[in-house]
């Protein structure tokens, strides 16, 4: 079987977190897990941005050097020039011009691509989110949340017309598609009833790792932020995720404020997220400042993976307030550390996280208050965090890529 994978979600990210996570974490932790049990069949890994090797993370070069994993870069499809330049800036002429441009640049750059598959006798490519294009090996597409659908009023108009470009590519063409939860699931059949989907659940990632108290101290005093290196051993609750209104943190900072200033609590808030859409780092920035509470909620944009974990490890617990999830990466890699976690019952939520962790209404606050005063109690938090370390064994990127793999392979074989 010979496979193929689009990464261009990992040679685009640039950094920062909001592009290190969700659809590159899945990505990446799928190639090297594959590339682990792939045995006698072939992986093609296609860069469709033609960046060569400078972007491939460090941590996948050596999936590279396997006897048995193709590496190929394609350059970006470049404007054409079929008009003399005073004719085609005219203006009756330009928008004519730039759409027959732009339809005769995608198609010979698909042309080049498909190409490259006929003659390398691929089986089936996984495309990732933004890349696709009409083959004739067979198609897959992993389908990670349907919000652009369900939440239009929680994302970007330019989102939810890619999403919905995406939606038309799958029911026309793809022979099958992964879902990341049954929830992801259910709400892709009701949009494409007559395309198989199979749900694989995805793992935790293994550059969070535990770490002890000394490692913590360790990290933190190297650091050059003075508020990160007053930061004590449990001591601050943490929340994390790409920073947009759909992760819900009016609800968090509300709940946080209300038992910081009844003197219910009296750890510190920790947020980390690249900047979304909607101004919800500023607004956030903003009621810290309104509130006077610079000392006790500390909002960070990009982190490197390394501080990450020290900080998800120093953590009391995780607090993870989506309105919606696919999946919900955050969650399951703290349990995985096993740092207690308060998250909401909507969604895919309550598939990761199980029927024994702490869980809220996301639009209420005095639950999300309930829940977090709940776990001050020693007994009840010794008890979770034994809950979450077992619950996370049920996940793994390792079962993820064999079930990837099996599924690529019923796909192959149903058309034979």
């Amino acid at each position: 079987m010979k496979i193929a994978i689009d990464i261009t979600a990992i040679t685009t990210a640039r950094g920062n977190f909001g592009d290190k996570s969700g659809v590159y974490r899945y990505t990446l932790n799928l190639i090297k897990e594959l590339a682990n049990i792939i045995g006698d069949n072939e992986l093609y890994l296609l860069d469709f941005i033609g960046t060569g090797k400078l972007l491939i993370p460090s941590e996948l070069l050596p999936v590279l050097n396997q006897k048995n994993v193709f590496y190929k870069s394609f350059s970006r499809p470049i404007e054409l020039e079929f008009c003399p330049f005073l004719i085609r800036k005219l203006p009756g002429i330009r928008t004519i011009y730039k759409k027959i441009n732009n339809n005769l640049k995608w198609n010979l750059f698909f042309k080049k691509i498909n190409k490259y598959l006929i003659n390398k006798k691929i089986d089936i490519i996984h495309f990732s989110d933004t890349v696709y294009f009409p083959t004739k090996c067979k198609k897959t597409l992993t389908v990670h949340d349907l919000v652009p659908f369900l939440f239009p009023e929680l994302q970007q108009l330019e989102t939810i017309k890619i999403h919905k470009k995406r939606m038309k590519f799958i029911k026309n063409h793809c022979d099958g598609v992964i879902c990341v939860s049954k929830n992801t699931q259910k709400d892709f059949n009701k949009k494409c009833k007559n395309v198989f989907s199979k749900v694989i659940y995805e793992g935790s990632d293994d550059n969070f790792y535990k770490i002890n108290q000394k490692e913590f101290r360790s990290t933190l005093d190297k650091t050059s932020e003075s508020f990160l290196k007053n930061l004590e051993w449990k001591e601050y609750y943490l929340s994390y995720g790409t920073i947009e209104p759909r992760k819900n943190y009016g609800t968090l900072l509300s709940a946080y404020t209300d038992l910081f200033f009844e003197n219910k609590i009296n750890k510190k808030l920790i947020i980390i997220g690249g900047k979304g859409w909607g101004n919800t780092y500023e607004k956030i920035q903003n009621f810290i400042k309104e509130n006077s509470l610079e000392k006790q909620i500390i909002i960070l944009n990009f982190v490197s993976d390394r501080l990450l974990n020290t900080l998800i490890n120093g953590s009391y617990c995780l607090i993870y307030p989506s309105l919606y999830e696919g999946f919900g990466l955050p969650p399951l890699e703290a349990m995985n550390l096993g740092i207690p976690t308060i998250t909401s019952n909507t969604s895919s939520l309550p598939e990761v996280v199980g029927d024994e962790a702490s869980t809220f209404n996301p639009l209420n606050i005095k639950e999300l208050e309930k829940q977090i005063i709940l776990l001050e109690d020693s007994k009840k938090y010794n008890k979770q965090i034994d809950y979450s370390a077992k619950r996370s064994k049920l996940f793994s990127w390792e079962k993820t890529a064999k079930e990837t793999l099996d599924f690529y392979q019923k796909i192959i074989n149903d058309s034979n």
